[in-house]
């Protein structure tokens, strides 16, 4: 049976990612649980743990082209992340070898085993969770073919590049 991987990225070490943890290893205990973190956030049980900074070259030069207009500056570095974590993740899964798995955000609590999902949308690359309409976001991510993580990075690349 297939025992897809749960992938976390974290930046710091926040209250609720022990939950978020345990909770993920409590509903899948087969299947790889990894957080992509820092320093900070490296001694948890039950997850393996890699440093996001060893996949963010890339990530550093989409820094320089990132734009930010409509939010408060303070918080510039925490969106600048949310985009950059997906060339960290795009990285990492390359390295790794991983083709399929779920992406979760460290506050989203899976309650139940989720390799059933990755059979009933096998015909789809990535989904995306929608918290209304017309939002979609990657809170919950079934990824079905890594190459898609490809995609999305160079869809910011482009996207960002072409901004006056």
């Amino acid at each position: 049976m297939f025992y897809p991987p749960i992938i976390l990225i974290h930046r710091g070490d926040s209250f609720y990612l022990a939950h978020t943890i345990a909770q993920a290893r409590s509903s899948n205990p087969e299947s790889r649980l990894i957080l992509l973190g820092d320093r900070s956030n490296s001694f948890y049980l039950g997850v393996e743990h890699h440093r996001y900074e060893d996949y963010f070259d890339e990530a550093r030069e989409f820094a320089k082209l990132f734009t930010y207009e409509y939010f408060p500056n303070y918080q510039y570095p925490w969106i600048l992340f949310c985009h950059q974590k997906y060339f960290a993740l795009r990285d990492f899964v390359g390295a790794q070898g991983i083709d399929k798995f779920l992406l979760i955000d460290s506050d989203v609590m899976i309650y139940e085993p989720v390799e059933p999902y990755f059979d009933y949308y096998r015909d789809y690359r990535m989904t995306l969770s929608a918290s209304s309409t017309p939002s979609a976001q990657a809170a919950f991510a079934l990824v079905n073919d890594s190459t898609v993580i490809n995609d999305l990075s160079a869809a910011y690349n482009r996207l960002f590049s072409d901004s006056p």
